[in-house]
C-alpha cells in the first residue's frame, strides 16, 4: 500500500476510534476523567508524521461527534483542542527545552478555553458562566436542600442574621465563586497544558522518538529573575487595588493565588528532594509526605518554603536564567 495513502487512513482511523472511546467514556464514573486526554493519540500522529496527519485525525473525530452527539459538538471540541495539538505537536518536533514547552502548552491551553467560551457565548447567546450562575442560583432557591430552613436554625441561634432569604445566600456564594474564575481558568490551562505534554512525551518517547530530557520533580524550581517578576505583578494589582481601581481588586486576588500556587508547587519539590534518599523506605516517604503537604497546605506553608528555595537556593542546585533561547 501507498505510504501516504496508509498514513491518511491511520489517522483517520485513530480520529474515528478515539471519538468512539471518548463518548464511551462520558458515561463512565471515575474513568471519565480520561477524555481530557483526547487530544493524546493526535498529538502522536503529528509528532511521527506531520502536523497536516495529526489534523486529519481530529477533523474524523470531530465528524463522529458531529454526526453522534451533537452538530455543535464538532465546533466546541474543535475551538478546545486545536491550538493545544498544534503547539505541543511544534514543542516536541522542534525539542524546545521544559521552560519554553510547559509555556507554550499553557498559553495554548489557555487561549482554546477563552476561544471555547467566546464560541459558546456567540452559539448560545449567553455566556457559559451566566448558565452555571443560573443552575446555581437555581440550586439554592429550588433545589432539594430547604435553605430557608437552615437559615431559619442559624437564626434561631444567632448566627448568619444578615442572610434573610435564600437569594440573598446565593447572591453571596455566587459573588464569592465569581472573585476565583480567573485564577480557575489559569490553573486549569497550566495543569492541563502541562498534563498533555508530559503525556505526549512520555508515549512518544516509548516508541522510540527522541525527546529532550526534564529534571526530576525533586529538581523543579523557578527560573532565575521569575520570582521578581511575579512580586513586581503582585505590586502593581495591589497598588491598583489600593487606587480602588475595580477591576485591579479582582486581578490582585488572581496574582495572590498564582504566587501562592507557584510557590506551593516549588516547596513540594524542596521537600520531596530532602525525602528522596534511600535512608527513608518508599512507604515511609511517601507518608511523610502527604502529612506534611496536608499541614503546610493549610497553613501557607508550601509556599514560604519555596519563597525560601527561590531566595537561599536550600537545596543547592544550579538556576537557570529566565530566558528564551533563540532558535
Amino acid at each position: 500500500m501507498d505510504h501516504t495513502l496508509k498514513g491518511v487512513l491511520i489517522s483517520i482511523g485513530t480520529g474515528i476510534g478515539v471519538a468512539l472511546a471518548t463518548i464511551i467514556l462520558l458515561y463512565l464514573p471515575i474513568l471519565n476523567i480520561l477524555v481530557l486526554v483526547f487530544p493524546v493519540p493526535f498529538i502522536i500522529i503529528g509528532v511521527k508524521k506531520d502536523l497536516t496527519h495529526g489534523l486529519l485525525g481530529l477533523a474524523s473525530a470531530i465528524a463522529v461527534f458531529t454526526l453522534l452527539v451533537d452538530s455543535l459538538a464538532g465546533v466546541y471540541i474543535l475551538a478546545l483542542t486545536l491550538l493545544p495539538i498544534g503547539a505541543t505537536i511544534y514543542a516536541l518536533k522542534k525539542r524546545l527545552d521544559p521552560y519554553e514547552s510547559f509555556l507554550l502548552a499553557s498559553i495554548s491551553t489557555l487561549a482554546s478555553i477563552l476561544l471555547y467560551l467566546k464560541t459558546f457565548s456567540v452559539i448560545r447567546a449567553s455566556s457559559f458562566f451566566d448558565m452555571i450562575w443560573q443552575s446555581l442560583n437555581s440550586f439554592f432557591i429550588e433545589g432539594p436542600i430547604d435553605f430557608k430552613g437552615i437559615l431559619n436554625t442559624y437564626h434561631g441561634l444567632g448566627l448568619f442574621k444578615n442572610f434573610t432569604s435564600e437569594q440573598q445566600l446565593a447572591d453571596f456564594f455566587i459573588n464569592e465563586i465569581k472573585a476565583y474564575v480567573p485564577f480557575f481558568i489559569l490553573l486549569t490551562s497550566f495543569s492541563l497544558g502541562l498534563a498533555i505534554y508530559l503525556i505526549s512525551r512520555f508515549a512518544i518517547k516509548k516508541m522510540g522518538y527522541r525527546v529532550i530530557n526534564i529534571l526530576p520533580f525533586k529538581y523543579w524550581q523557578l527560573p532565575r529573575g521569575m520570582g521578581l517578576g511575579l512580586l513586581l505583578l503582585l505590586l502593581v494589582a495591589f497598588l491598583g487595588s489600593e487606587a480602588k481601581i475595580s477591576l485591579f481588586t479582582s486581578v490582585l486576588l488572581t496574582i495572590r493565588l498564582i504566587i501562592s500556587f507557584v510557590f506551593s508547587l516549588v516547596g513540594l519539590a524542596v521537600i520531596w528532594f530532602f525525602l528522596d534518599t534511600p535512608r527513608i523506605h518508599v512507604a515511609l516517604r511517601w507518608t511523610i509526605a502527604i502529612l506534611v503537604v496536608t499541614f503546610f497546605s493549610l497553613s501557607l506553608g508550601l509556599t514560604l518554603i519555596g519563597m525560601m528555595d527561590h531566595i537561599f537556593n536550600l537545596r543547592r542546585i544550579p538556576r537557570a536564567p529566565f530566558t528564551v533561547k533563540k532558535k
